[in-house]
């Protein structure tokens, strides 16, 4: 019997790690130009909030959701993490959900932001 999947041709997704570092006022803050890849899955990225314009800090906030059962990201995607997709980064802006089904894992939904200025 086959199995069927719900992002068989997904686009490629990769989970984005960042080390941390000290930074000059001795805080502790991740170091984004020295990320590395912790995972690389399919998966379908989809635009679900409209844009937010923050005109006070001249920026726009756009709502995104990662669905994947793709099993090489269960588990995986923290909300420290960044997603590279399609040649942009987002940032995780929720834990990841797991979502079972017929007693196995499903798929896998994570709500992503990106921010513009």
């Amino acid at each position: 019997m086959s199995q069927t999947t719900i992002v068989a041709q997904g686009d490629i997704v990769q989970v984005m790690e960042a080390p941390d570092v000290v930074d000059d006022y001795s805080s502790v803050v991740q170091d984004w130009d020295n990320a590395y890849v912790v995972a690389t899955g399919r998966a379908s990225v989809q635009n679900y909030l409209a844009n937010e314009d923050n005109i006070d800090r001249q920026t726009t906030i756009q709502g995104w959701r990662l669905i994947s059962d793709d099993p090489a990201l269960f588990d995986v995607i923290l909300p420290t993490h960044r997603i590279l997709y399609n040649g942009t980064v987002y940032e995780v802006d929720s834990p990841a959900v797991m979502y079972r089904l017929f007693n196995r894992n499903h798929h896998v939904e994570v709500f992503l932001r990106r921010v513009d200025g």
